[in-house]
């Protein structure tokens, strides 16, 4: 009877470890499911997880800043932003959310620098886009 017992808790040990694993892109698709839930402490942790698994994951970074700016941590967001653009140089929406932040935050020059970067990835994406948060910004 001991023996039955003891093959089963290993059985459970073993299945549960297996399905507790779970990967950075689906700890980061959790996040995206929490933040649009507006369960924002939830979303930054499953981004931290999802990190911590996988360090050069952008794509977590990117979350955790937009998470990190609808919390209103500008400076963590600029800094995850930063990350974003460290692994990736050539996305263009983190260099347009920092620009933008640090537009924010009355810095003109980096702010300028970031969007100067997003043109000469592509010039028709971020004229429009930053046309788009001028008209925004009349409302």
């Amino acid at each position: 009877m001991n023996r039955s017992v003891l093959i089963i808790f290993y059985v459970f040990c073993l299945l549960k470890t297996g399905v507790a694993q779970r990967t950075a892109p689906e700890l980061l698709k959790q996040a995206i499911i929490c933040a649009d839930a507006g369960e924002l402490q939830s979303a930054l942790e499953l981004c931290n997880q999802s990190i911590a698994i996988n360090p050069k994951y952008d794509l977590a970074f990117f979350q955790r800043a937009t998470t990190r700016e609808m919390m209103g941590d500008i400076t963590g967001a600029i800094i995850d932003y930063s990350n974003v653009i460290q692994i990736n140089s050539n996305n263009i929406q983190a260099y347009l959310n920092r620009g933008l932040l640090y537009h924010k935050i009355k810095r003109k020059w980096a702010a300028f620098k970031d969007f100067y970067a997003a043109r000469s990835i592509n010039m028709a994406y971020t004229i429009s886009f930053l046309a788009g948060q001028a008209i925004k910004s009349l409302h």
